[in-house]
């Protein structure tokens, strides 16, 4: 409409016979100002008036029909969302719905993910959110356990994140101990029922001889996997004391075989 302030004086006192102005003029009849006035018109009572520079109400999520008949978006397609439930029951009161499910999926790196991207996307892609919630419980190696020399936190790469830490330990009865132990024992159990995204991989070297590396989630080889053949950790390639030969230094594991290979878990 033109908003000469003469024109908009005209519609305030001839927009409603026998009113003589209004309580409140909006400004903008987009999603914001058309549930403004109607809140205000329908809950206090008040005498609104709302204007808008488009011939329409409803923003950039307004729709008409051509000529044809048919539903078009003048300014793109919109997708409507809430997961509450007063937002839907008040906006039904206005419109029927459409049930409609949008999904959108880009392949990277071999995984499917969502786009555009969100925090699903990166937790999914680099393993964020679970490498923020142990990385602390990780870190605490460093207050030197029993047989523990050095601890090195190393950064090789923010994107991709590759977070590492490098430590030595006294010998392997040592490092078995602390891996055992708490909370190093309850956050590699949980890490090994769910790792949320974040893959984990580490490679042991003994003084004495031998060497191994595991790897969980890890979609590209790596390290020893890059040119070495890669078998299942199970039977006797379970536990790391076995792999390396020292089958008598080994202790329980935190998860036993059994509960690591079934079809729940996904390994």
């Amino acid at each position: 409409m033109d908003k000469s302030p003469a024109v908009l004086q005209t519609a305030a006192s001839c927009a409603v016979p026998g009113q003589a102005g209004f309580d409140t003029l909006v400004v903008g009849a987009g999603f914001a100002g058309s549930v403004l006035a109607e809140r205000l018109a329908n809950v206090c009572g008040q005498r609104v008036l709302i204007v808008d520079k488009r011939p329409h109400i409803g923003g950039n999520a307004y729709d008409r029909h051509d000529d044809a008949g048919i539903l078009i978006h003048p300014y793109g397609p919109h997708i409507f969302h809430t997961n509450s439930a007063d937002i839907f029951d008040y906006l039904s009161q206005f419109t029927e719905w459409r049930p409609y499910q949008h999904r959108v999926l880009a392949s990277v790196d071999g995984q499917q993910l969502p786009m555009p991207i969100n925090l699903d996307t990166v937790n999914r892609l680099y393993g964020l959110r679970t490498l923020m919630a142990r990385s602390p419980r990780i870190g605490r190696s460093d207050d030197k356990p029993e047989g523990l020399l050095a601890h090195e936190p190393l950064l090789w790469s923010l994107f991709p994140m590759h977070l590492g830490i490098r430590q030595y330990w006294r010998d392997l009865p040592a490092l078995l101990t602390w891996a055992r132990s708490e909370p190093h024992r309850l956050w590699w159990r949980d890490f090994l029922r769910d790792s949320g995204g974040t893959g984990f991989w580490h490679e042991t070297y003994l003084l004495r001889g031998g060497m191994e590396a595991v790897y969980d989630d890890i979609p590209q080889r790596r390290g020893f996997a890059s040119f070495a053949p890669v078998h299942p950790a199970r039977g006797a390639m379970f536990g790391s004391a076995a792999r390396v030969g020292r089958p008598e230094d080994d202790l329980p594991p935190v998860v036993t075989e059994d509960d690591l290979y079934t079809p729940e878990t996904g390994h």
